[in-house]
């Protein structure tokens, strides 16, 4: 999951693996696979790079187990 900003300024946690599509139309709207839209104050390529980063630092990593 990765960290956005609202345009109201909130931060929000997206699971990227929903996302089906990304418009800049100037605003970056993600659109997800449920129909939902967001739009969000990133560029397209700042989220680009933050999905491509994520997955780099978890690829091929087992699942955390949770802390007791």
């Amino acid at each position: 999951m990765i960290t956005l900003t609202r345009m109201d300024g909130k931060e929000v946690l997206i699971n990227e693996t929903w996302l089906v599509a990304v418009e800049e139309n100037p605003d970056t709207t993600l659109i997800f696979s449920n129909g939902l839209k967001l739009i969000v104050k990133q560029s397209r390529k700042e989220l680009t790079q933050r999905i491509l980063g994520w997955d780099a630092r978890h690829a091929g990593k087992p699942p955390r187990k949770p802390k007791r």
